[in-house]
């Protein structure tokens, strides 16, 4: 497989469908907060956020067509795994977040003194 332009993580054999469209949008949101290249330990992170993004957006149009047939099994079923993958996608934002604020280099850093 090719690689993807600008570091972003391969999560999908093809990319150049609505999910894998959705993926890169993500993917390359952080790829520019961390000034154009990923460091190699958050590319796994960034590739399982992305795919949770594509996740929860499946399951809420999932969720929809079983609430519109008023099928309440397969509803709560639903919730309940939109309930973990909310979650997993909250902590794995949270780590990225984290690292992104602990990112800050050059000019940021000169003007405050080094105390950044």
């Amino acid at each position: 497989m090719k690689a993807l332009a600008g570091g972003i993580p391969r999560a999908f054999r093809s990319h150049k469908t609505p999910d894998g469209a959705a993926y890169g949008r993500y993917s390359r949101a952080w790829v520019a907060r961390f000034a154009g290249s990923l460091p190699e330990d958050l590319r796994p992170l960034v590739r399982l956020a992305g795919r949770l993004t594509v996740e929860i957006a499946a399951l809420e149009r999932d969720w929809d067509k079983a609430q519109a047939r008023r099928r309440l099994t397969e509803t709560r079923r639903i919730r309940r795994q939109l309930i973990g993958s909310r979650h997993q996608f909250l902590k794995a934002q949270a780590q990225l977040e984290a690292r992104a604020a602990a990112q800050v280099t050059g000019p940021l850093r000169a003007l405050a003194g080094g105390s950044l």
